[in-house]
């Protein structure tokens, strides 16, 4: 029925989202159906007792939420179930809370942590580790369940913890109704959970559930799914309802007494008692009851109702606590009106690749189940009621069948960009666009305006009154380029009001005159003159022009008279032009020879030939001004200068030099770079997916598809948001009335998070088994052990018994991977060969190429591939820190390199392991050389030692992946002579092979974690030994040492050991000082701290400076350095001490934030072997840590520095 707007009230409050995890239930619908049917879920426990536990409330995904696996473990699976249930009733209500305008306010309870008493408490070694406190802190108290909600879901309104027993979840709603009547917040998400993993008691149960909740009217207005209506709310005991008033009323816990007329039902019955979750499980109850119009139970017969449906939710707990919510249903909703698109954007994301499928999979099973759906509904609110994570998917269709099929098989998955910079790429070319310009003419009203304009400038040109487009069959080649460059400036400022703005331009052949225009250099009526001059000086001259693929000096050389260089598309792509026949003799030589030749262009190049006098006549007192929008220039490839851009004669004789489009793509290639074709044809898009410096995905065809221009447009949007662009959303939906969906929330990817609880007699003897170091052990040092590898096989005789594995293997330069590769296919071992390149590729059915400097993308794309085609490594082995020279790509270093291919190498695999779902156990086993010191040989690569990083970290934050490393030495191979080609060759021979056995031992142990070396034909592995500290040196003579990261915990506590020895103290800072009269005038708190450090440290006896320096800069290092020399002479010694902190699991975390830990440490370290170098101070005092041989979750970057630091 429809209920009158005239009888919403000012304080009524919508329910706009629901979620609940039951037994036995994990969706609406099959609470719903289980409503219906009235099917129990209690059932006996160990003890006999009938209770109702919840199936799967260990399975959590930990890196959705950026929480480490080792944290899951401890935390209280209320909290984890709360988290996701959380997360679903915000997508049922399709507001994310970043994009949500308003303050967003979480109310919230729990039932009693039995977790951390019966589970965690019990278990001695863990309490041994972490103490009380540290299983607090991660989650274990009942107070944290909504700061923990609030800091994950980013809701900045008020946060509320509600502990009301049985009342717990209804109270929860009643407080945020009166928080969002009094305008505390604009939207609430309020609930409960109740979970005892341990579930015993006689008619117990066990849930989650949350609703989001907004003013009514508030919903209304945005077109919010509304499943009921709060009219009011109280904690109060007495309420007087009538059947007039209430149809319906849904107990929880104790009884009432009700009128007849009054049908009442519990959820006890079903699912037992569920404590602090049974008001929130009632609410859901009831809200679905009033939107089906029925009874929720199996018995009753449908709910007839006059007037206004209305229900009761009522909790009565064991102490005598009460809540009570009234309910009515929802107001009808308006209309949807008609969309204004035939084709719809939709737009689904994943933090990996596996939940991005099954995302797209829910969705389409909806479609399925919902043909009636509205798909611009669907598609609004997808893209404004979801998160978009780093994994997207973009699709267009025009119905549900086509979505339906496009979802089944998705392609195109794509990685975002970090702040994507948008570049306009103008091609100068109609190729055919005429077709969609017309269409756009149309439907787009500023692409229609600049047509318009520029049609009424060309009628005045040419004498001939135009006022629409021609068709493509019919437009005049004299008109091709003016009107190539009028659609191309229109399309710009099309996509300009959609809100992507461009950074930079290219622009190609006539495509300059485009983008000058929109940069402001020239008038479109300018930039019209020229084209149609261009197109007149080129016309009827027996010219043509073909595309090459050949590199330039390459085909230079081939070139003969009477052929020029056109234009320099890319390393392998050349347009030439010349006369007719020559360029057809050449055509004819080059594709006898297997060279791919295009012969199908307009002969409108660029040529020495052309004569440009009516170039110059066009431009002849023209306005001209620097560019306002950077755009690079069509002659040199490089940025277009003020000078160049104000030159008449510039635009005049553009046309005699070739393209060099090559050059303009290497200029703006960077890893945000997002390139947008502006206009029609894909062949520039095609040039920069392939450059070298550029991924495929950075490259967009504006209008290269085939299909009508709103799919176009749609599709190129699709792409832009898919690579982490932005655009106005609201333009998809123009003034039309959309409505918000109730469609599949996100597929977690779960996986158990359980500590077992120790039984007494467990706990004792693991109490007794705790090791206690002697008393006077009071530190701990690495030590080198001899120890055998964990193989069970003997390789000389037992290796054809092992059992076939596909093994991922990363090949050195040395060649060594690859012999163990050969061994390994000689066993009868699958194995996948991966090389570096400069860009990704798969080389062959078993081979691939992969470009580390392009990041996560290449190892998706490996994963991703080998996958699809059944390939399954259970093994990997990276031998590529394995290195025999200091060779590096252009622009980077051997420093660089050791990071890409080491510490990066395994990062980005870890991720693209968990996004791409790659089956487990995995047992990851890397080798290097250099990296280690195990007795007293040269340690030439100490940057390599930041690979044990991820090697630690990553079986501590994914389950069942396990990973080793072994340092080795590679032989020496002998020099060049007779001799050393007969004896020395063979011992090196043999040498190496004794190597490759040595590895394949290791590659074909059992699954272990840990650090080993070889050196000579023992293996070592790496522990730890206490020692006894050494007394500390002692110095009268007053010492002048210098402290990065003074002000830190670290470097101060040493700083004051110091001070109170007379030191004088050069403390480096990051922010700046004020000057020492201004000191006490100083307001901010972190300033007054330091200058209270500083006075702390005088005091003590120390005479301090303090200089702005980040270590990371060797210029301003030196700098401080020889201001400290100034005034205090030489420096004896210097603490590296500086460093940050951070904390988050490697799926959470981006180069950029490891490379803020690394600045300090890493380079900080770096710095200070520049400007102190050997013998220039008495003693260098590094800070390193023991994180680097526990390897705690959340670290990886901060054990790499450490370990870089250690060695």
């Amino acid at each position: 029925m429809i209920v009158d707007q005239n009888s919403w009230k000012e304080c009524d409050i919508a329910v706009v989202g629901l979620s609940a995890r039951l037994p036995g239930v994990s969706s609406l619908e099959a609470f719903w159906t289980a409503l219906s049917e009235g099917k129990s879920f209690l059932r006996p426990a160990a003890n006999g007792n009938l209770s109702a536990p919840l199936d799967g409330f260990e399975q959590f995904d930990p890196a959705f939420f950026g929480i480490s696996t080792d944290d899951a473990a401890l935390m209280d699976p209320q909290h984890r179930q709360m988290l996701e249930v959380a997360w679903q009733a915000l997508e049922s209500a399709g507001h994310m809370p970043e994009s949500f305008d308003g303050s967003i306010g979480i109310f919230a309870g729990c039932g009693p942590n039995t977790y951390l008493e019966k589970n965690l408490a019990s278990n001695a070694a863990l309490l041994a580790n972490n103490g009380q406190t540290d299983l607090r802190r991660v989650g274990n108290d009942t107070d944290f369940l909504v700061a923990r909600l609030a800091q994950f879901l980013g809701a900045t309104g008020p946060t509320v913890g509600v502990q009301a027993l049985d009342a717990t979840s209804l109270a929860a709603v009643h407080f945020a109704c009166t928080a969002l009547q009094d305008g505390a917040c604009d939207m609430a998400l309020c609930g409960g959970v109740d979970i005892d993993p341990a579930l015993t008691t006689a008619g117990k149960g066990a849930g989650a559930g949350a609703v989001v909740l907004r003013r009514l009217a508030d919903a209304v207005q945005d077109g919010d799914q509304i499943w009921g209506v709060i009219k009011g709310s109280t904690l109060s005991r007495g309420i007087a309802v009538t059947p007039s008033d209430i149809g319906y009323i849904e107990l929880q816990g104790g009884t009432a007494d009700l009128p007849n007329g009054i049908v009442s039902s519990t959820l006890g019955d079903m699912f037992g008692d569920l404590g602090a979750a049974a008001g929130v499980a009632g609410l859901i109850k009831s809200c679905l009851a009033l939107h089906h119009g029925a009874f929720p139970i199996a018995e009753t017969p449908a709910w007839e109702a006059s007037g206004k449906r209305s229900a009761m939710v009522q909790t009565v707990g064991r102490e005598g606590e009460h809540a009570r919510v009234l309910l009515e249903q929802a107001p009808a909703r308006p209309a949807a009106t008609p969309p204004c698109w035939n084709h719809h954007l939709l737009t689904l994301s994943g933090r990996d690749e596996a939940a991005l499928h099954e995302n797209a999979q829910r969705l389409a099973d909806y479609l399925r189940a919902n043909p009636q759906a509205d798909l611009a509904d669907v598609a609004q609110t997808l893209i404004s009621g979801r998160r978009a994570f780093d994994l997207r998917l973009a699709i267009v269709a025009d119905s549900a069948d086509q979505a339906i099929e496009a979802l089944a098989a998705p392609t195109g998955l794509t990685t975002t960009m970090h702040a994507p910079e948008t570049i306009f790429v103008f091609p100068g070319d109609l190729a055919g666009g005429l077709t969609v310009a017309n269409e756009l003419n149309q439907r787009e009203p500023i692409y229609a305006d600049t047509v318009k304009r520029g049609l009424a400038h060309l009628s005045k040109l040419t004498g001939t009154k135009m006022k629409t487009l021609p068709s493509a069959q019919d437009c005049p080649e004299a008109l091709r380029l003016p009107l190539a460059v009028l659609t191309e400036v229109a399309a710009a400022r099309m996509w300009m009001g959609w809100g992507i703005a461009p950074v930079n331009m290219i622009g190609h052949g006539v495509g300059e005159l485009s983008a000058a225009c929109i940069a402001g250099v020239m008038s479109l009526e300018t930039a019209l003159a020229l084209a149609l001059a261009q197109a007149s000086c080129t016309a009827d001259q027996g010219m043509a022009r073909c595309r090459v693929g050949m590199t330039p000096g390459a085909l230079r050389d081939r070139l003969p008279d009477g052929i020029d260089l056109s234009a320099i598309n890319s390393i392998a792509s050349c347009d030439v032009i010349g006369q007719a026949d020559a360029i057809a003799k050449l055509a004819q030589d080059l594709n006898a020879e297997g060279i791919e030749v295009a012969s199908n262009l307009t002969a409108t190049g660029h040529s020495t030939r052309w004569a440009t006098t009516k170039l110059a006549t066009a431009i002849k007192g023209a306005p001209l001004a620097a560019a306002m929008i950077p755009m690079v220039s069509g002659q040199t490839g490089q940025l277009l200068t003020p000078a160049q851009a104000t030159d008449p004669a510039y635009w005049a004789t553009r046309i005699n030099a070739p393209v060099q489009f090559a050059n303009a793509l290497g200029l703006v290639a960077k890893d945000n770079a997002l390139l947008l074709t502006v206009g029609s044809g894909t062949d520039l898009a095609d040039f920069a997916a392939a450059h070298p410096a550029l991924r495929p995905t950075q490259a967009i065809a504006g209008f290269g598809a085939e299909g009508p221009a709103d799919a176009q447009i749609l599709g190129t949007l699709g792409q832009i948001w898919a690579v982490g662009g932005t655009f106005d959303k609201g333009q998809l939906w123009d003034d039309t009335t959309r409505n918000r969906v109730n469609l599949p929330t996100y597929a977690f990817r779960h996986a158990p998070f359980l500590i077992e609880r120790q039984e007494a007699e467990q706990a004792a003897a693991a109490t007794e088994l705790l090791r206690i170091d002697a008393p006077d052990a009071t530190a701990w040092r690495p030590v080198w052990r001899p120890r055998t590898a964990p193989v069970e096989v003997d390789l000389t005789r037992d290796a054809a018994d092992l059992e076939p594995q596909t093994w991922l293997m990363f090949l050195d330069e040395a060649g060594v991977g690859a012999a163990c590769c050969a061994r390994l296919r000689d066993m009868g071992h699958t194995v996948i060969e991966v090389h570096v390149g400069d860009l990704y590729s798969r080389t062959g059915d078993l081979s691939y190429l992969v470009a580390p400097e392009h990041g996560l993308e290449t190892y998706d794309n490996l994963l991703r591939d080998a996958l699809s085609r059944g390939l399954v490594p259970s093994r990997i082995g990276h031998f590529w820190m394995i290195t025999e020279s200091e060779d590096s790509r252009p622009g980077s270093s051997f420093f660089h390199r050791i990071e890409e291919q080491g510490f990066y190498a395994l990062f980005y695999l870890a991720q693209a392991m968990v996004r791409q779902g790659l089956p487990v156990p995995v047992q990851i086993t890397s080798f290097s050389n250099g990296a280690v010191r195990v007795h007293d040989e040269a340690l030439p690569y100490p940057a390599k030692a930041m690979i044990t990083g991820p090697i630690g970290v990553i079986p501590r934050e994914l389950p069942q992946v396990t990973a080793a490393h072994l340092d080795i030495e590679l032989p020496e191979p002998p020099k060049e002579s007779i001799w050393n080609r007969t004896k020395a060759g063979i011992a090196y021979q043999a040498q190496r092979t004794t190597l490759i056995d040595a590895l394949l031992e290791e590659l074909l142990s059992e699954p272990h974690n840990g650090i080993a070396a070889l050196r000579g034909p023992r293996r070592y592995e790496q522990s730890l030994r206490s020692v006894k500290l050494p007394e500390a040196p002692q110095s009268d003579a007053p010492q002048t040492v210098l402290i990065a990261g003074g002000f830190g915990r670290i470097g101060y506590a040493l700083a004051q050991d110091f001070a109170a020895r007379g030191a004088n103290l050069v403390l480096l800072s990051k922010s700046a000082m004020p000057e020492r009269d201004a000191w006490d005038t100083v307001t901010a708190p972190a300033l007054k701290r330091r200058i209270e450090m500083v006075r702390q440290l005088e005091n003590a006896g120390a005479t301090v400076q303090v200089y702005n320096a980040d270590l990371a800069n060797p210029v301003a290092l030196q700098q401080a350095a020889d201001a400290a020399t100034r005034s205090f002479g030489r420096i004896n010694g210097v603490i590296h001490a500086a460093g940050t902190t951070r904390k988050g699991p490697i799926g959470q975390l981006t180069a950029g934030a490891a490379e803020t830990v690394f600045a300090p440490k890493v380079l900080g370290q770096q710095t200070l072997d520049t400007v102190f170098p050997d013998g220039s101070v008495d003693w260098i005092g590094l800070c390193g840590s023991v994180d680097v041989f526990t390897a705690a979750a959340g670290h990886v970057d901060r054990i790499a520095a450490d370990a870089y630091l250690n060695a």
